[in-house]
C-alpha cells in the first residue's frame, strides 16, 4: 500500500538485508559462489566460514542474520 500510495516499485522499499532475503538467499549464495568459479568448501575458506553455515544459508535451511550477512555478504553481493 506504501509503494502505492508513494507511486514507486514495491521492491524499492525494503532495505537491502531484507531484499536479499525476499531474492532468495540459496540463490543470492549460490549464484554468486559460482560466479566466482568455486565449491562450497572453497568458498566458506575464502569467507572464513564455517562450511556447515554456508551449507545451511545456500539450502535455505536457516535464515542468515543480518549481522552475518552485513559482515559475509552485504558488499559482495549486489541486491539493489
Amino acid at each position: 500500500m506504501l509503494a502505492a500510495l508513494f507511486k514507486i516499485p514495491s521492491d524499492d522499499l525494503p532495505d537491502d538485508y531484507n531484499r536479499f532475503l525476499y531474492m532468495g538467499q540459496g540463490n543470492m549464495i549460490r549464484a554468486y559462489r559460482e560466479r566466482l568459479g568455486l565449491g562450497k568448501k572453497a568458498l566458506a575458506e575464502l569467507l572464513q566460514v564455517d562450511p556447515n553455515s554456508l551449507r545451511v544459508w545456500e539450502a535455505e535451511k536457516k535464515r542468515i542474520s543480518r549481522k552475518s550477512w552485513e559482515k559475509y555478504f552485504k558488499d559482495r553481493i549486489f541486491t539493489g
